[in-house]
């Protein structure tokens, strides 16, 4: 028996321009509930988490934000 708020599976791809951005991370910050997040490939695929693995997130509209990285290769600083 499950008492606590529905967690709903949620994943997706993130792009800019069209294409996939290559890492990073995308995170849903329920007003008063456990946030999820999901760590994006290099595909620009995520499936986001609440409590488990790619449980989800809670059911709802809720603001995301997706904070990309980037990897610098310290040869191309010139």
């Amino acid at each position: 028996c499950n008492s606590g708020p529905k967690v709903v599976p949620a994943s997706g791809v993130v792009l800019v321009d069209g294409q996939p951005v290559t890492s990073g991370t995308v995170q849903v910050v329920p007003t008063g509930g456990r946030a999820a997040f999901g760590t994006i490939g290099a595909d620009g695929r995520f499936t986001l988490t609440t409590t488990t693995p790619g449980d989800g997130v809670l059911v709802g509209t809720h603001p995301v934000s997706v904070l990309p990285t980037e990897d610098i290769n310290p040869q191309s600083r010139r």
